[in-house]
């Protein structure tokens, strides 16, 4: 992590924070969003697949859907630049409820909610809305938890917290 320091003469671990989650958070988006026809597309030499995927979604509706406000909050400023968000729900069924309303193309699920958890959730979204990709983002590190919500439709899944080049889990 760079360190850089500050007015006071003290270290500032900020910038390099930002830039690890700067990065995590285009990699997890990158890693949902990744779409079948970026592998027919011609590439672009010079152009990396995160810059070829960010103008793929440069569109994007996203449904952020956690039952913790600073979460919510923190998801929003994570994705705000791969597209619009359209929703913001409390609880999984609210998630369910906004997803047929607003016709989101990703939602990004908290796994523990209230009225229903999330792994309900992202069954009920995948099986009536195949096309909707979801992006579990749990602060629980418990494999057979996230191999379930997996199993249950889930795009992609990321650990709160870490570095998620290494946490995600793919179906």
């Amino acid at each position: 992590m760079d360190v850089q320091a500050n007015a006071s003469g003290g270290r500032d671990v900020t910038a390099g924070k930002s830039r690890i989650h700067n990065r995590a958070r285009k990699c997890l988006m990158c890693e949902a969003l990744r779409v079948d026809t970026l592998l027919s597309m011609d590439v672009v030499e010079n152009r990396s697949e995160t810059d070829q995927l960010r103008d793929l979604s440069a569109s994007l509706r996203i449904l952020i859907a956690d039952d913790h406000p600073a979460m919510r909050e923190a998801i929003y400023d994570s994705v705000i630049d791969f597209g619009e968000v359209v929703g913001v729900a409390h609880n999984g069924q609210q998630a369910v409820d906004f997803v047929e309303r607003l016709e989101p193309d990703v939602v990004v699920m908290d796994l523990r909610m209230p009225i229903l958890d999330g792994i309900e959730a992202t069954r009920i979204i995948k099986a009536n809305h195949p096309r909707v990709r979801v992006v579990v983002y749990t602060a629980y590190d418990d494999r057979a938890l996230l191999e379930e919500v997996i199993a249950a439709g889930a795009d992609a899944c990321a650990l709160k917290g870490e570095d998620l080049d290494t946490s995600i889990l793919r179906g």
